[in-house]
């Protein structure tokens, strides 16, 4: 059973990069990047001891928590702002969605071809954990390039920062070093949720 835990990991980190990404709600942006903290918890385990990967889960966890406070404080109009409507009534495959899911298709292309490279740079790496690192990391360039709103893009530094942590934890299992990354995830959320109100802040004043 513990074998598996690392498929289990990278399934839930594929099924939740593609929701994030072609998803249009916030609620259930949040949601994802929860699944995807879950997945990440799994596949530090193969490198870590179980304390230092559950602090990844958790900072990843209060990360959503923020942002999802931060997003559900907007009224409407606001919300409309930043991209999104209360009732979000899309067409399961429009154009946006499909363009975004043709990017992501290239970026699993480019990942089948460049995995062996990582599987070499990085000795001692699984090969769930170096797809995981690639896909985290190449998807997360595409939700950053294609949607420019502040949510989406701390959604997609934290998308990024989990593919480096995957990495970085085959080859240093400080705990100052994880905690420190940890406490980067918080920041990250913390200046998210500001930018997010902070248009809401200047015109209450």
């Amino acid at each position: 059973m513990l074998e598996l835990l690392p498929v289990i990991g990278l399934a839930f980190i594929v099924f939740s990069l593609i929701a994030v990404l072609t998803s249009d709600n916030w609620r259930w942006k949040v949601l994802f990047l929860s699944f995807q903290y879950f997945g990440c918890f799994l596949l530090l385990l193969k490198s870590l001891p179980m304390v230092l990967a559950a602090s990844k889960l958790i900072a990843g966890l209060i990360a959503g928590v923020l942002l999802g406070m931060a997003m559900a404080g907007l009224s409407p109009e606001e919300s409309r702002a930043q991209g999104y409507t209360q009732n979000n009534k899309r067409r399961i495959f429009d154009s946006r969605r499909l363009f975004r899911l043709f990017m992501a298709g290239i970026v699993v292309l480019v990942v089948l071809s460049i995995i062996s490279a990582i599987n070499n740079f990085v000795p001692g790496i699984s090969q769930e954990q170096s797809y995981a690192t690639v896909l985290l990391i190449g998807l997360s360039l595409v939700q950053m390039s294609l949607i420019s709103h502040p949510f989406d893009t701390v959604v997609g530094l934290l998308l990024l920062l989990s593919g480096f942590e995957i990495l970085y934890s085959v080859v240093e299992t400080s705990a100052l070093v994880i905690g420190l990354l940890a406490v980067v995830d918080l920041g990250l959320a913390l200046a998210g949720a500001y930018l997010i109100v902070s248009p809401t802040l200047g015109r209450a004043e």
